[in-house]
């Protein structure tokens, strides 16, 4: 199985097709911030739809009322990504004083992450994600 033991989780900076083909001929797994993309308007409507996300879970495991994650390799693609790689995208609303960008909706900051877990379960993907992050803030969100 794929990195079993050893994912690299990295931001966006660690985004690069090059990097991400590097990780995969290691064998490990990867877990990296990918700037948003520009979507159409037929894409955004679909991942507006609650109906095709799950709701996020906190550190704890918990699941959050206020944010979700969605698997939308099929609806956005991905080019010269590795085998198996998907595109995760998370909505949540805006932190207090956050000004909003032309990509949040509805309130909500889009962020996203590439992986090429084996695992499906989109919020428990996305916990292990931004464990980074809290580690990194001491933030438990």
């Amino acid at each position: 199985m794929i990195g079993e033991k050893i994912p690299v989780r990295t931001d966006s900076a660690g985004a690069s097709r090059k990097f991400l083909h590097h990780l995969a001929s290691l064998g490990v797994q990867f877990s990296v911030s990918y700037p948003v993309p520009v979507m159409k308007a037929p894409m955004v409507a679909r991942i507006n739809d609650k109906h095709y996300w799950q709701p996020a879970l906190n550190q704890g495991g918990n699941e959050r009322e206020d944010a979700w994650v969605v698997n939308a390799t099929d609806v956005l693609g991905l080019e010269d990504c590795p085998e198996g790689t998907n595109l995760y995208l998370r909505a949540e609303p805006l932190h207090p004083g956050a000004q909003a960008t032309l990509l949040d909706a509805d309130g909500h900051r889009l962020t996203a992450f590439l992986t090429n877990s084996p695992r499906w379960h989109g919020p428990t993907l996305d916990a292990r994600h931004r464990a980074r992050v809290a580690a990194r803030t001491g933030s438990r969100r």
